[in-house]
C-alpha cells in the first residue's frame, strides 16, 4: 500500500508513544533512508505515492561532491565503511540493540548522515513549514540520540534564512 518508510511513519503517527505536532517530517534510517509527511495529522502520500522520498534528494557532500542522501545516510553506507575499516564483518542488523563497532567509522558515517540529512531538511521546510522532524531508524536508542545532536547543530550552523528552523527529535 506504501512504501517502508511511509509504512514506518504511519506507524509513529499511529502508535508512536510521543506527543506529536499536527504536521511534521519523519525520516526513516534503514538499510536504505526514506521519509514521511504528515500534514494535519494526515500521512500525506503524494500523487504517486513517494512524497518525501528522501534517498533520492539531491545533497552535498563533506567534499563537496554532489550525491544523493541516500549515498550519506543509510546503514548500507555504514556497513560499507565499517568493513572498509576493519576485516570483519560488522552488521547493523544485530536485534540486541546493542552495535559494537569501531568508533572512528562509526563517528564519520554519524558526522556525514547528519550533514547529508541537515541539508534534506532545511530544503524540505523551505517547501513545507513543518515545526519538526522526527528521526527514527533501525539503530540503537544512543546511536540515535547522537545523530539527532549531530543533526541540530548541522541545521543551526548551515542556517534557515527566512525560515524558522525545524525541531529535530
Amino acid at each position: 500500500m506504501c512504501n517502508d518508510a511511509s509504512a514506518a511513519c504511519s506507524a509513529e503517527l499511529i502508535f508512536g508513544t510521543a506527543v506529536k505536532p499536527r504536521d511534521f517530517l519523519y525520516v526513516y534510517i534503514g538499510y536504505f533512508i526514506g521519509g514521511g509527511l504528515v500534514l494535519d495529522n494526515t500521512l500525506h502520500l503524494g500523487r504517486s505515492g513517494n512524497a518525501a522520498a528522501l534517498a533520492s534528494m539531491p545533497v552535498q557532500a563533506t567534499s563537496g561532491e554532489m550525491c544523493s542522501l541516500v549515498d550519506l545516510a543509510s546503514l548500507a553506507g555504514l556497513e560499507d565503511q565499517l568493513r572498509a575499516a576493519s576485516d570483519a564483518k560488522h552488521s547493523t542488523w544485530d536485534r540486541t540493540g546493542n552495535w559494537e563497532f569501531p568508533p572512528e567509522p562509526l563517528h564519520a558515517w554519524l558526522d556525514q548522515a547528519a550533514h547529508g540529512i541537515a541539508q534534506a531538511v532545511i530544503a524540505s521546510v523551505c517547501v513545507v513549514d513543518c515545526e519538526t522532524v522526527l528521526i527514527d531508524g533501525s539503530m540503537p536508542d544512543a546511536v540515535r540520540a547522537a545523530l539527532v545532536a549531530r543533526i541540530e547543530r548541522e541545521v543551526a550552523r548551515l542556517g534557515t534564512p527566512g525560515v524558522s528552523a525545524p525541531s529535530i527529535q
